[in-house]
């Protein structure tokens, strides 16, 4: 690259910008799941039926905030770094889910996590870039 040239087609700050907000995302998905289980905890019996919307609500919550840290740090293309900050957050997720013992995975409710979490961090790096910008009169 010659001296002097815009550096806006490298990758490099796009990555890194992901990998931050798939990591705040992550915990805050930690932290909610915490939450939930020092609930439950707390309980007589642990309601089987609320187990999996627990997970789901924490994880969507971790999507919407990987896009929104990961776009905000990069300050443009919103939707692209929302995507890929959540779709890092998936994988993660999906890799400590494969780790289980005792974890049965159905195909339906896979692909529901996985879009609801896309959609999540789509969401949240548009919400991100969305600036008010002050008119001024004369």
């Amino acid at each position: 690259m010659k001296k002097g040239e815009n550096h806006q087609n490298s990758i490099g700050p796009l990555v890194r910008a992901s990998l931050i907000g798939c990591g705040c995302g992550a915990l805050l998905c930690c932290l909610l799941l915490l939450l939930a289980a020092a609930i439950l905890a707390s309980l007589d019996q642990i309601p089987e039926a609320a187990l999996q919307p627990i997970v789901l609500t924490a994880s969507v919550a971790g999507g919407f905030l990987a896009g929104f840290i990961g776009a905000r740090i990069l300050g443009h293309m919103g939707l692209i770094v929302g995507v890929s900050g959540s779709f890092l957050l998936l994988l993660i997720i999906m890799g400590v889910s494969l780790l289980l013992p005792d974890g049965e995975c159905l195909l339906p409710s896979a692909i529901t996590k996985a879009c609801a979490i896309l959609i999540s961090g789509a969401l949240g790096g548009m919400v991100s870039m969305g600036k008010r910008k002050k008119i001024r009169r004369r």
